[in-house]
């Protein structure tokens, strides 16, 4: 029982322990102590909606395309701190996740909106992701295994026994005469489905069928044997598919992920008999051939929009034309390509102004279709209302409940010591968002516990007198810096861990957003002004065909001499591919760009192309002569830093408050960056002219 005697040894202890409620802001990654600080009954009731919407776009019994649901969108709308991000991250991590969850990280208007769709969603099928549950942190291996399983199930059933005697090297004569081996090795066929049928989890899938005399080599013969019998047909979709099916039982038959990498990279592109086909039909094969592999594999696909001002305000202002792009593509979508659910958590603010200006009247028909769920109805938007009372009393006791078991006679404390019913009630009264409540908490907490307040006084606190102004070294040791740190260990991360190629329209963006910082700051850059940045595409290859183009000028009024940078991320066979497309860029009319950089990866800044392949460097000398093109080596380090530029920013303006210098971040990146900045200037800048 809580009495005097117990509560000022109670208090004495907490003032040496931090504050619980210190951390009330969800980082756009979710970390490990994400469990530490979540409530599962906050916002529980969206989060089961959004739960069922999403099973219902698993189709684990997936068998031709009309199988596959329509696509449609559900929008969850919250004030800024509601919890938005809080909930997708609950919602990633939850235990029995079956979906593929992608979260792209930037949207560029100057593409397709399927083109962004596939790159973001091939991005997060070969990337593995740490923040999800155990079976889906590597998405390929598992989505491999489930389908290959389930081919090897449907053929097994179809064998006859001198069939599974042959493809597992038993003779059909030496059967005859031997009789009871020839009848238990036919008996291990049935075991062998059953097992296949069952968990995942039991053993490797090589192990598993050499286990019943079935080798991973016979085994991958006997499914592309199977998938041409039964994937009949020969338009591209049809062979893209074929394609897909041989590579991911690769992946799970021989851990070999290099087909199906070369495959998703470039080999795609090579499936179209005849006239070479436009991008927008590479593209749309492509897309809807992994949306029905993904499906097959009993997964359900899913794309979480999260924090909209960084897909619209990449640099701070609201980008109308990019937000028109984006929901006129996505309505297209809805209409256009079945299999996925689109998930767009919006605040409340931002999601008006784009009601109002952004969102035409056949994007808005399309966004509000929703999805129908027994029980429910149509489900299209979602609001996330302020905790109640008995939330927000939850919440307390989580975080309380790590400290109160080292008070000492804390088990005779209240679970929400050391505050009062009242004191919870008292906030949760307010029209306060989650986040403003846990400031509250925050501020509540230290009263009591450092006696500048008793612990019955629940009166709300005196205003905070206004903060003094920080300094740039402030700005940066507090929190520029440390996010910049943070960023480029995510990105070093995907990097480290995913094709190049799958990352180069994210590396793209977060460049163009990297090269804006410094639109007008003509002292900066050695006389040349940067007017302009926008993203290009060369030629019909979605993954090589893709440039950013900086327009500079000597001076107001002076013609734009336009500077086209392409990055080199193909590697192996590819590596040639990847430099020609680029490169044809001279051969178009009109030309998109006066003079092209290329960017070599994992190379000096003045590397000689003498280094390269043969292939490579003979392609090289033949289409640079006569064309300004240069090549630039860049370090790994800087590769990781122009991939990570984009999340760093997004965080670091959503954190920027009027105490800081008006150009604190600007400073920042002009200070960390420039230098690589000056060997992208146009290649005539010592003269002007």
């Amino acid at each position: 029982m809580q009495t005097l005697s117990n509560v000022d040894p109670a208090l004495g202890f907490l003032r040496g322990e931090d504050n619980p409620f210190d951390t009330f802001v969800a980082g756009q990654e979710a970390d490990d102590d994400f469990f530490n600080f979540h409530v599962p009954e906050l916002h529980q009731p969206v989060m089961e909606t959004l739960c069922l919407a999403m099973e219902r776009y698993r189709r684990p019994d997936y068998r031709i395309r009309q199988d596959l649901r329509q696509s449609r969108a559900v929008i969850i709308r919250g004030a800024r701190g509601a919890g938005k991000t809080h909930l997708l991250h609950a919602l990633q991590r939850r235990d029995g996740a079956r979906e593929l969850l992608v979260r792209p990280r930037y949207f560029d208007k100057q593409y397709g909106f399927a083109e962004y769709l596939l790159k973001e969603l091939v991005a997060a099928i070969v990337t593995p992701d740490d923040t999800a549950p155990a079976v889906l942190q590597n998405p390929l291996d598992w989505m491999a295994e489930a389908l290959t399983r389930r081919m090897l199930v449907e053929v097994l059933r179809s064998l006859s026994p001198q069939q599974w005697l042959y493809w597992t090297g038993v003779p059909h004569s030496l059967g005859i005469v031997l009789g009871f081996k020839w009848r238990r090795a036919c008996g291990w066929r049935h075991d062998l489905i059953l097992q296949l049928s069952g968990s995942t989890e039991l053993s490797s899938l090589p192990e598993l069928c050499l286990q019943y005399g079935l080798s991973p080599e016979r085994a991958r013969d006997l499914l592309t044997e199977f998938i041409e019998q039964r994937d009949t047909g020969s338009n591209a979709r049809i062979r893209m598919r074929r394609q897909l099916l041989r590579c991911l039982a690769d992946v799970a038959l021989h851990h070999n992920r290099e087909p199906l990498a070369d495959f998703l990279e470039d080999g795609f592109a090579k499936l179209h008999g005849g006239l070479a086909p436009s991008r927008t039909e590479l593209v749309d094969d492509l897309l809807r051939a992994l949306i029905e592999i993904i499906t097959a594999a009993g997964v359900a696909i899913v794309y979480a929009f999260d924090n909209l001002e960084r897909l619209f305000k990449p640099v701070g202002q609201f980008d109308l034309q990019t937000a028109q792009s984006f929901f006129a593509g996505l309505a297209q979508m809805i209409d256009g390509i079945p299999g996925m659910l689109f998930m767009i958590y919006a605040e409340t603010g931002m999601w008006e102004d784009c009601t109002r200006e952004a969102i035409d009247s056949f994007a808005e028909a399309r966004l509000l279709q929703g999805v129908r769920l027994r029980d429910h109805g149509i489900v299209n938007v979602m609001e996330l209302e302020s905790p109640s009372p008995e939330q927000l009393t939850i919440l307390v006791q989580r975080r309380m409940q790590p400290l109160l078991q080292h008070v000492p006679e804390g088990d005779e404390l209240d679970l929400i010591f050391p505050f009062q019913s009242e004191d919870i009630h008292h906030i949760a009264a307010s029209p306060d968002v989650l986040r403003t409540m846990l400031r509250r908490l925050l501020v509540r907490y230290d009263e009591i516990v450092l006696g500048t307040a008793s612990p019955h006084d629940f009166s709300a606190p005196e205003p905070s007198p206004p903060k003094v102004e920080k300094t740039q070294a402030q700005v940066e040791r507090e929190v520029l810096a440390p996010q910049w740190e943070f960023s480029l260990q995510e990105a070093k991360h995907r990097l480290d861990h995913s094709p190049r190629s799958a990352l180069a329209s994210e590396l793209h963006g977060s460049m163009r957003q990297w090269l804006q910082m410094f639109a007008g700051r003509q002292d900066a850059l050695i006389g040349w002004q940067l007017k302009q940045v926008e993203s290009a595409r060369i030629g019909h290859h979605p993954t090589y065909g893709e440039i950013t183009v900086c327009h500079w000028s000597v001076a107001e009024g002076q013609d734009l001499h336009r500077v086209g940078i392409g990055t080199i991320l193909a590697q192996g066979p590819g590596l040639q591919r990847d430099l020609q497309v680029k490169l044809e860029m001279f051969n178009e009319q009109p030309r998109q760009a006066d003079e092209l950089i290329m960017l070599w990866p994992d190379r000096a800044p003045e590397f000689s192309v003498d280094n390269l392949p043969a292939g490579t460097r003979k392609i090289w000398e033949d289409y640079h002569h006569g064309h300004p093109a240069r090549n630039i080596g860049v370090s790994t380090d800087a590769l990781i830093w122009l991939l990570g530029f984009g999340q760093w920013l997004g965080i670091v303006l959503e954190r920027q408050s009027a105490e800081w210098p008006s150009d604190a971040v600007a400073h920042f990146v002009h200070a960390q960056t420039a230098s690589f900045l000056s060997q992208l200037l146009p290649s005539y800048h010592e003269t002007g002219s």
